[in-house]
């Protein structure tokens, strides 16, 4: 079967609505045309541009009597290295989401309903060369519910390579069990709020005698950004359902505070979080 993938990328008309503006207000009179030429329109315009960049674009959609499936992206703009390296993957992505689908698809002959599959990449930190960068697949088939994976990737844009979370935090024993207790309490923190009972993996479970999660090599994790999007106020980690607890409690996406874990990072990495709000 042959797949049609109709790759559309999304190219902003924000150039033509600009122009369309520009000509109505010249227009209209000349103090429209010098009130347009203040610095704070021109700032406030800019802003305007630079958000249609970083709004959702699609990366690539094909259909076939297996396969629905889309991918798309938020907050990275067209034409960087970042948005080049996911249009490169997409079509790997694609043949394997299609074999899948194919090896389980009806035997028989009989109806076939096809896989359902959404991909969602979203910048959802910057601080300095770092870029933290999620990626939700949900999965929809025939013969299973609806489901949601995450990934993540922490991207150094320095020397162009991806870091591991163990790489920004000292490796000394006290705090690995610290960083791990912490995440421990966390979840059984979002627990109590969810009136679920306060166990991981059994009913003995206890965050300071035995953590059962790691905070270093256990979810896939993405930064927090401050309110001027220059740092990273925290961590958040992304448990699909199932993971931390039954099922049907869903999924557990799990925020902590720079406050809670700062002083156990690496001195180079420490300047990359605050939570001192901006200035004005």
């Amino acid at each position: 079967m042959i797949i049609d993938p109709r790759a559309k990328r999304r190219k902003t008309s924000q150039h033509v609505l600009i122009a369309i503006f520009l000509g109505l207000l010249f227009g209209g009179s000349l103090a429209a045309a010098q009130w347009f030429s203040t610095p704070w329109i021109r700032a406030k315009l800019a802003e305007q541009a630079s958000a249609a960049e970083l709004a959702e674009r699609v990366l690539l959609q094909a259909e076939s009597p297996h396969l629905i499936f889309r991918s798309s992206s938020e907050g990275i703009r067209e034409g960087t290295d970042l948005h080049t390296a996911l249009m490169a993957e997409q079509d790997d992505l694609l043949k394997s989401f299609q074999n899948r689908a194919e090896n389980k698809s009806p035997e028989n002959g009989g109806e076939i309903t096809p896989w359902k599959v959404e991909i969602r990449y979203s910048l959802e930190a910057v601080s300095g060369p770092l870029s933290s960068l999620l990626r939700v697949e949900t999965i929809d088939r025939p013969d299973k519910s609806e489901r949601a994976r995450y990934y993540s990737t922490l991207f150094n844009d320095a020397d162009q390579t991806t870091l591991e979370l163990s790489s920004l935090f000292k490796s000394s024993r006290g705090t690995i069990a610290s960083l791990d207790k912490l995440l421990c309490q966390a979840i059984m923190m979002e627990k109590s709020e969810r009136g679920y009972p306060l166990t991981i993996n059994g009913p003995q479970d206890d965050c300071a005698i035995d953590p059962m999660v790691s905070f270093l090599d256990e979810a896939p994790f993405t930064f927090v950004p401050t309110k001027d999007a220059k740092f990273f106020s925290g961590i958040r980690f992304h448990f699909h359902a199932g993971r931390v607890g039954p099922q049907k409690q869903g999924d557990y996406i799990i925020t902590i505070p720079q406050t809670m874990f700062r002083d156990y990072l690496v001195d180079h990495y420490r300047t990359r979080f605050t939570s001192v709000p901006p200035t004005s």
